[in-house]
């Protein structure tokens, strides 16, 4: 591993202040991405929480508008994810 060599070449005092005092183990650990979602299904999700908030026509000619939040709520993901795939 690459925080085992700096290590190694550093000296672990060294190596330890530069993580914060964290063990390479736990370094590692906090890396990992909790989710990962394909670029399809966060163009979808997005799209349809614009749309949501932008009005969803009913059949009976009225329409219905829901807050940004609601929306995220709708769709199952964050607001701030969402506003963060938008940028």
């Amino acid at each position: 591993m690459e925080t085992e060599s700096l290590k190694n070449e550093l000296g672990s005092d060294v190596s330890n202040k530069l993580h914060g005092g964290k063990t390479s183990e736990s370094f590692v650990d906090q890396d990992k991405r909790t989710k990962e979602r394909q670029i399809r299904f966060v163009v979808e999700r997005v799209s349809l929480w614009r749309k949501l908030y932008n009005g969803v026509e009913l059949g009976n000619g009225e329409t219905v508008r829901y807050s940004l939040e609601d929306s995220a709520k709708l769709v199952g993901i964050s607001k701030k994810s969402l506003d963060d795939y938008l940028l």
